[in-house]
């Protein structure tokens, strides 16, 4: 952690509290998932690029598409939409309809109407924020540029940073994080592993290898998804030659969800990337409050709901 800005723990959890009476922070319940899942449906999302999908309490899908977030509803009707000046990176969704909306190098605390109530901007001059996770403590946002995770409290106030372990490689797309039982979890897709710390930055443990076979990641970046249900069951997404799989509490393969005749598409999309990092094709994933996963496939704009 960076030496000038000390994490108190004692601050996130007061300001934490604040932020969940201010924009009404609820945990997300969800099922568990089990290997037979099927694709019941699936929604086209309109725009030219597609980033991410969360969802919040109430079921409900939020998209970054292009410089806006479209919201629809558990059918997949369009609720809403809500522009912005800059393309959309980063997102998380309250079940008041308030949200969190990521730029390139700033974060907007963002009303149910679509108006931007404050925004922070006190990163570094090289930050690319890569995910929102919103968790009991305060707010985490990884930075690909920087290779770090801010620590922000309730307040969007910048608390410090967790310096990534070294061997982290991401590419600028998929550096996601998420909280799950106070530790953080970090996709090193070049690593083929997700790496673990404590929320003080402690390099707790990782797990995932690179391999062939059904439990490992395959490929230069793998994998470049990752999703929890409620009980801790691991989601994961791979790019090239796309599955999306299921994981244990503690790494241990389950299932394949979903392979690659699912995404020809985006198996083709990876093909061509032609030395660009890494960053075409992939997926970004979330778990609704019915259990279902949802799959956003980054190459066709299209969302698969598997229940």
């Amino acid at each position: 952690m960076h030496n000038n800005q000390k994490t108190n723990r004692r601050e996130f959890v007061k300001t934490t509290a604040t932020l969940a009476s201010a924009v009404g922070v609820s945990s997300v319940i969800c099922q568990n998932t089990a290997a037979t899942e099927k694709v019941n449906s699936t929604i086209q999302i309109e725009g030219r690029q597609t980033r991410k999908v969360v969802t919040n309490a109430s079921g409900q899908l939020y998209v970054a598409v292009d410089n806006s977030v479209a919201i629809y509803n558990r059918q997949g009707t369009q609720l809403a939409k809500h522009d912005f000046t800059k393309p959309v990176r980063a997102l998380h969704a309250f079940e008041n309809g308030q949200m969190l909306v990521g730029f390139i190098n700033s974060v907007a605390l963002v009303n149910a109407d679509g108006k931007t109530t404050k925004t922070v901007s006190a990163f570094d001059k090289a930050s690319v924020l890569s995910e929102i996770a919103v968790h009991d403590e305060g707010i985490m946002i990884s930075d690909s540029g920087t290779q770090v995770v801010w620590q922000l409290n309730s307040e969007l106030e910048i608390l410090g940073s967790i310096d990534l372990d070294s061997k982290v490689q991401t590419p600028a797309s998929q550096l996601k994080i998420m909280v799950v039982k106070d530790q953080l979890h970090v996709v090193n897709s070049r690593r083929h592993r997700i790496d673990i710390y404590s929320l003080a930055g402690v390099k707790l443990g990782s797990w995932g290898k690179k391999s062939r076979d059904p439990a490992g990641f395959s490929g230069c970046c793998n994998p470049v998804g990752l999703a929890v249900t409620a009980d801790g069951t691991f989601i994961t997404a791979e790019r090239s030659q796309p599955r999306i799989k299921q994981f244990d509490q503690k790494g241990q393969f389950i299932a394949q969800i979903m392979g690659p005749d699912a995404f020809p598409e985006n198996a083709k999309a990876s093909e061509n990337d032609n030395g660009l990092g890494c960053n075409t094709g992939g997926f970004d994933l979330a778990v609704d409050t019915q259990g279902r996963v949802i799959v956003l496939d980054l190459a066709t704009n299209r969302l698969h709901i598997v229940a």
